[in-house]
């Protein structure tokens, strides 16, 4: 048995557009998805959170993953594979956060992975799906701004630079995922999308 732990966000919590808190089923979210393609050989673990980001402290407590990425390997290892989808939240307005930032706040729950674990683990860094191009005119228009869209737009090669330095696999979801109507979360659609995509790129570097 091979075990995989999806660590992220709301997009992998499953948060519903406009759901007011509401959440996909299982079965649809990325991870379950996944889960689904991948068989009985592989155990897929979530933790998924809303509003988590790299290192930044949210008005919510408990957002920051880095203060809770260290516990969360150790209480489940053994791991083979750790996909790391971060840093839509780290554009929000209030943190102030450069591109480089964000980065280096990705860079530390690397770091805090490796130091974590038992036993070597695969690290699948997520770039994420870009913010909405409306997003400063959506319900969201409180906590991101056109800039943010634009950091959005940059994580990807922030993230696959930031891979090869790390020796991390790489994904750049908005390459084949995208955010929905509320131009901050992805629907079921693009959520099973993601899953294929993520059962392809495990299937093709995991032995």
């Amino acid at each position: 048995m091979k075990t995989i732990l999806c660590f992220g966000d709301s997009n992998t919590y499953g948060y519903i557009q406009c759901g007011c808190g509401a959440r996909f089923s299982a079965e649809t979210r990325y991870p379950g998805r996944l889960r689904e393609l991948l068989g009985p050989c592989y155990d897929v673990i979530e933790e998924g959170l809303n509003g988590r980001t790299t290192i930044f402290e949210d008005e919510f407590s408990g957002r920051r993953g880095i203060d809770y990425i260290s516990p969360c390997v150790r209480s489940h290892m053994p791991i083979d594979v750790i996909t790391i989808m971060l840093g839509t939240n780290d554009c929000k307005t209030r943190f102030y956060a450069s591109i480089d930032d964000i980065s280096f706040g990705m860079s530390q729950i690397i770091d805090a992975v490796n130091f974590a674990a038992a036993s070597p683990i695969k690290i699948l860094l997520i770039a994420p799906p870009h913010l909405g191009e409306k997003i400063s005119e959506s319900i969201w228009a409180m906590e991101f701004s056109p800039e943010s869209l634009i950091k959005s737009k940059g994580l990807a090669a922030a993230y696959r630079a930031l891979a090869v330095r790390k020796g991390c696999l790489f994904l750049d979801a908005a390459e084949i995922a995208h955010t929905g109507q509320d131009m901050a979360h992805m629907d079921a659609e693009n959520h099973l999308i993601l899953a294929a995509k993520l059962f392809e790129t495990i299937k093709n570097n995991i032995a």
